[in-house]
């Protein structure tokens, strides 16, 4: 019984932390405007902050749960998926189209070594998807746009886990 207590509180919480990325607590969509890029480019900030918040999210509950046997890839996707669908129920990003692409996103950057990622290739390489919609878009800020949000992310994400 406390171990089902344990997965029901850990599906919540990774539900509640992929709505609370879509809501747009963490990186606003009004946010967008000061880039100045064009739609297309505009649209990939917010997919490429999802994805960053989805990997963060799921590397904290892995890290959290990973004595847990039913913790697997498979139970933190279904966990996740029911966040979207909530967040769409509430006008929120269309679950069939934002989540094949995180989930994507998810595993390229699961792909990347731990050196990479302590050197924040992964939020420079969706730094650079976006400028291939929008030649005008800086690299280095956007960069620093992911990196930025997604700690501020991690810091609430931690404690929702305890670590």
């Amino acid at each position: 019984m406390f171990g089902f207590g344990i997965k029901k509180r850990t599906r919540e919480a990774i539900s509640r932390g992929v709505q609370a990325s879509l809501t747009g607590a963490y990186f606003h969509p009004s946010q967008i405007e000061k880039y100045n890029l064009n739609k297309d480019a505009s649209a990939w900030i917010l997919t490429e902050t999802y994805a960053h918040h989805l990997y963060a999210i799921g590397c904290i509950a892995t890290h959290a749960c990973q004595n847990d046997k039913w913790a697997t890839f498979d139970f933190f996707v279904n966990s996740a998926l029911e966040g979207i669908r909530k967040s769409e129920k509430k006008g929120g990003p269309n679950t069939d189209e934002l989540a094949p692409i995180m989930f994507k996103r998810y595993s390229e950057m699961e792909a990347h070594s731990s050196e990479a990622r302590l050197n924040d290739e992964h939020y420079r390489e969706s730094a650079l998807l976006v400028s291939k919609q929008d030649k005008s878009a800086n690299i280095d800020v956007l960069t620093r746009a992911f990196k930025g949000s997604t700690e501020k992310y991690m810091e609430d994400v931690r404690k929702m886990f305890g670590v």
